[in-house]
């Protein structure tokens, strides 16, 4: 179509089902008035005509759309279009938003991430879980695998998801109430802190990188991060490839703290290989439920 656009001499036929406009073809749909171009009546009635199909036999198919801005009419229009065509044809139709498509597909990485969390925790351990996404997915793993643990947690949802699973033990520390994430923040979570000795604490920041460490956009989230921490023998990090090498606004922990950062394919090896190089480990997983693990060994001069 473009070489005949061009005015290629070796093409002598371009079928479209499209009104193709050219500065040639410009008079056959428009006429000027008054310094306007008004759009002929008869080239309306000739876009508005049904075009018939003559292609494979399409019945029963599926045809997809995705729409990327689905709040601006023209895509709205095209997709109410789309499928009325689509039913014309005997063809089902099917329109997905795309912040949708991409929210579900990172929603099923962090499920990823924390069902290999929960398949590292052994039974009887005592744990400090937070509130981010990838924590409520390892809540979710533990619940379903029935694993017998102690576990203290800042979360209303972790607690939710956790409240009908018995072999779980759950407390819930102390704080002030933060609507947003449905969590519990600000210094009194400390003061629980200052007793208890955890096995592992497991941790979703908002931000962790090589540079600015492991962060997070509200100051009182940073400081109970390191109140957990501080509290536990091990921090496991479960970071999805949207936060690597993403730098929040407040710094919580440093990576030599970290002793393993659990992540996904999506994550650049450059930046597997600079979080390991600070000292933890780095668990990579992917959709195949396969995992490979980064560990740098540290020598002593």
């Amino acid at each position: 179509m473009c070489r005949a656009l061009s005015g290629a001499s070796d093409v002598t036929e371009a079928i479209t089902p499209a009104e193709v406009l050219t500065a040639s073809t410009l008079p056959d749909y428009y006429a000027a008035d008054h310094g306007h171009w008004r759009l002929r009546s008869e080239a309306l009635e000739r876009m508005c005509r049904p075009h018939a199909y003559a292609g494979p036999p399409i019945t029963g198919r599926s045809i997809g759309f995705m729409l990327h801005y689905p709040s601006h009419e023209w895509y709205r229009c095209l997709a109410t279009e789309m499928g009325r065509r689509a039913a014309e044809v005997g063809a089902s139709f099917l329109a997905r938003n795309a912040e949708d498509e991409v929210a579900e597909e990172l929603h099923s990485i962090r499920r990823m991430i924390g069902r290999e969390a929960a398949a590292q925790i052994l039974p009887l351990q005592t744990l400090l879980v937070d509130g981010g996404e990838c924590s409520r997915c390892f809540a979710e793993s533990i619940r379903d695998a029935g694993t017998e643990v102690s576990l203290y947690t800042n979360s209303l949802d972790v607690l939710d998801i956790l409240a009908e699973a018995p072999p779980v033990k759950v407390f819930l520390v102390a704080g002030e109430y933060q609507h947003a994430t449905r969590t519990l923040v600000g210094p009194s979570v400390g003061s629980l802190l200052e007793t208890i000795r955890v096995d592992r604490a497991i941790v979703s920041p908002d931000g962790l990188s090589k540079a600015f460490r492991l962060s997070y956009e509200d100051e009182r989230a940073a400081l109970v991060c390191r109140g957990f921490c501080d509290a536990a023998r091990e921090v496991v990090v479960l970071a999805d490839h949207g936060v690597v090498g993403l730098e929040s606004r407040v710094q919580a922990v440093r990576p030599e703290r970290l002793h393993t950062v659990i992540t996904d394919a999506g994550t650049l090896s450059s930046q597997r290989l600079e979080l390991s190089s600070n000292g933890p480990q780095v668990i990579v997983v992917d959709e195949n439920g396969e995992c490979a693990t980064i560990a740098v060994k540290k020598t002593t001069v």
